[in-house]
């Protein structure tokens, strides 16, 4: 297989071909549903990463044919994806500006025309440095049908560029048609957002949005919930892109405070819909098991009152958290998925194991739960999942319990539950 991997790597060459021994890198099998060796995992690269399939054991017929089939398939949904990302930055603000460099810095004399020529006319807008980013710079040629830049969007729609803009300003005289017709469309978004549930799923207008309402608000439920302290800010913990993000981040950072954070930079559907779907119309916003906590001032206001911002949310350290949950049970299992639906094969087969032994336990997904994900395998010393406890001491993974079967086939005396 060793041959064939190497020759296809060479026939695909736009294909990225890598070989990892699990045993040297366990971490792998925590990543990927690797259950037996060779598999062969097929990734899409992304803002998150997709796993298309797995194929199990050596059948180089298929393993070829699988290539083609996600190579194209891939191609496709990089485009559909690209396509997407376009139509909601597009409409990510009334008036949108796609330039060379940033308002306060535009790095060509078009954009710094056009930058001047909008703050003459106090026109409001967003702005994103095509320099910044090569795929968006190429891609948006294609999707608006416009070679140059500065390219301007109003409400989602190609305006034109620097001389469009300045033509318009000769013709009627000023940009107040440009203005106008932006913010009644953003006010007219707003109005529908706030009277009805069933409205568009955020103020970026977009009719073309890949995702529905009920999609985004499952999704904001998920991220409000990816651990116990989750932020909401401008840029991340290393670079905050505001001073209220700055200065949320340093506070928490000031009492060892373990959190998740989303940069609302990143995704403006999130951006939007969150200040809805929270009630709370700034950034940044703090959540604790799921619940809004509010903005950088009333963090301030509870820290004050209470002296910390730990005692003011009920933080519970992460090591007290895993503490608490393998204390809860005899039998405890770190785990992907639940007992129910297990979401990798080695947790499908503990899980198998320890039912058809007849043993009782409770269990943690560590895929809900970034924080405990990471911190477990510290305080446990073991690098993957499942873990199983028992009686508050860890007794190992899959292959532990797999050799305690085949030593003793009863499983509970094994485990001294009897």
């Amino acid at each position: 297989m060793d041959t064939l991997f190497t020759a296809l790597a060479k026939k695909y060459s736009q294909c990225n071909f890598v070989k990892v021994n699990v045993e040297q890198v366990p971490d792998v099998v925590d990543m990927y549903p690797v259950t037996d060796v060779p598999t062969f995992v097929f990734l899409r690269p992304g803002k998150k990463v997709t796993v298309l399939g797995t194929l199990e054991g050596a059948r180089p017929a298929e393993l070829a044919k699988l290539i083609t089939t996600h190579r194209e398939s891939s191609v496709a949904a990089a485009s559909l994806e690209m396509k997407a990302r376009l139509t909601r930055l597009v409409s990510s603000a009334p008036v949108m500006v796609f330039i060379k460099g940033t308002s306060d810095t535009p790095k060509c004399k078009f954009s710094r025309a056009l930058v001047a020529l909008l703050k003459e006319e106090k026109v409001s807008y967003g702005s994103f440095n095509i320099l910044e980013d090569p795929g968006v710079r190429s891609a948006l040629k294609e999707f608006s049908n416009w070679k140059t830049y500065p390219q301007v969007y109003q409400h989602g729609a190609l305006i034109g560029g620097l001389d469009t803009i300045k033509a318009m300003k000769e013709k009627e005289g000023s940009l107040n048609a440009l203005v106008q017709s932006a913010s009644s469309v953003a006010a007219a978004v707003a109005s529908k957002s706030s009277s009805s549930s069933s409205s568009s799923s955020s103020s970026t207008g977009s009719a073309a949005a890949t995702e529905t309402k009920e999609e985004l608000n499952a999704r904001l439920v998920k991220l409000t919930t990816m651990g116990q302290i989750v932020l909401f800010m401008k840029g991340d913990p290393t670079e905050p892109k505001c001073g209220f993000s700055r200065t949320m981040v340093n506070m928490l950072q000031e009492e060892k405070i373990d959190f998740e954070h989303f940069d609302i930079l990143e995704d403006p559907a999130v951006r939007a819909e969150l200040k809805i779907f929270s009630d709370w119309p700034t950034y940044p916003q703090l959540y604790v098991n799921g619940e809004l906590q509010g903005g950088l001032d009333v963090i301030k206001e509870m820290k004050e009152d209470e002296g910390s911002i730990a005692e003011a949310v009920g933080y519970v350290p992460t090591n007290t958290r895993i503490e608490q949950l393998i204390q809860s049970s005899t039998v405890f299992l770190f785990m992907k998925g639940d007992e129910n639906t297990p979401k990798c094969g080695f947790s499908r087969k503990m899980v198998g194991h320890l039912q058809k032994s007849g043993i009782e336990f409770k269990s943690f997904d560590i895929l809900s739960d970034k924080g405990i994900r990471a911190q477990v395998k510290i305080y446990s010393d073991w690098p993957t999942f499942p873990q199983l406890y028992v009686k508050n001491e860890l007794i190992g993974g899959l292959d532990i319990v797999k050799e305690m079967l085949e030593d003793d086939e009863d499983l509970k005396a094994g485990l001294e539950l009897e």
